[in-house]
């Protein structure tokens, strides 16, 4: 449900709809499908795995949980939810019954792991949430959360703040890993060593701020043809239709670029470039 800018969802939502929570690129390393068709988004959160997707996520969405008992219902942010290796602030007669995420509007996303096989529980993964700014071509804010580093998900708010404000690219996001991995403090283990999930979450750290970046460079474009092209409502069904950014930010431009060639006619060929210019300039 999405109302006054919060989407709930319902604790009872199975891990398959991932359409419903938006982040929807975690979900899609959620264990197998047979699993995701079975669990549920509030059971996951609930289990409070720290090597596991979800919490992760909905660190990084900055979430607010929603806990029912006896003593009626309670609202815990998420980054005061995870206590500790399978450990919640739910109270021992207590249950997860909703789960709201600010609205995404105007939001990119990014997320990557490591795992042994796919479908196993992460070595280390790291989740990304940025909005833009009034200034274009700017991060307003950035959400990053690292995962299976530690006893619970960590909020990388020092790897944030270099965002904050930043015009993001190569270099930046290369500093925002680096920052990340010194923030982390990750044990040996069986799976790995700490060293190597130090390192992990910088490069994966670096590899999910570019992928959001380019996500919002994509909408930034959209904003630009639709406002300045005055594409028509078919028009804009149809680049919305081809923009699929769940497939990930190269082929949602490989599409977009493909629309804009295939319309060049309808929109003006002067329009078109001037998009194209206005793309490959990074503005």
């Amino acid at each position: 449900m999405y109302s006054a800018g919060v989407i709930t969802i319902a604790e009872t939502t199975g891990s398959r709809t991932s359409a419903i929570f938006p982040d929807g690129q975690s979900l899609g390393f959620v264990a197998h499908r047979q699993i995701r068709n079975r669990g549920t988004i509030g059971g996951s959160l609930a289990h409070a795995d720290p090597a596991a997707e979800l919490p992760a996520a909905a660190l990084a969405l900055d979430a607010t949980l929603v806990a029912a008992g006896p003593a009626g219902r309670r609202r815990i942010a998420a980054r005061d939810f995870f206590r500790g290796p399978l450990t919640t602030a739910l109270e021992p007669r207590e249950i997860l019954i909703e789960i709201e995420i600010p609205g995404p509007v105007g939001a990119a996303w990014g997320f990557a792991e490591v795992a042994r096989r796919a479908g196993d529980f992460a070595v280390a993964g790291v989740a990304a949430v940025l909005r833009p700014g009034p200034d274009r071509g700017r991060c307003a804010t950035a959400h990053l959360a690292a995962f299976g580093c530690g006893d619970t998900p960590v909020r990388l708010a020092g790897a944030e703040a270099v965002l904050a404000g930043a015009r993001i690219d190569a270099g930046v996001a290369r500093s925002v890993a680096e920052s990340a991995a010194q923030i982390c403090a990750p044990r040996d283990d069986l799976h790995a060593t700490a060293d190597y999930r130090r390192h992990l979450i910088a490069v994966l750290t670096e590899q999910v701020v570019l992928e959001a970046a380019a996500a919002l460079a994509a909408s930034r474009l959209i904003g630009y043809v639709v406002r300045d092209v005055l594409v028509t409502e078919e028009e804009l069904k149809g680049l919305m239709a081809n923009l699929v950014v769940t497939d990930g930010p190269a082929t949602g431009h490989r599409r977009l670029s493909d629309w804009l060639a295939d319309n060049a006619a309808t929109v003006g060929r002067r329009y078109a470039s001037e998009v194209s210019r206005h793309y490959s300039s990074g503005q």
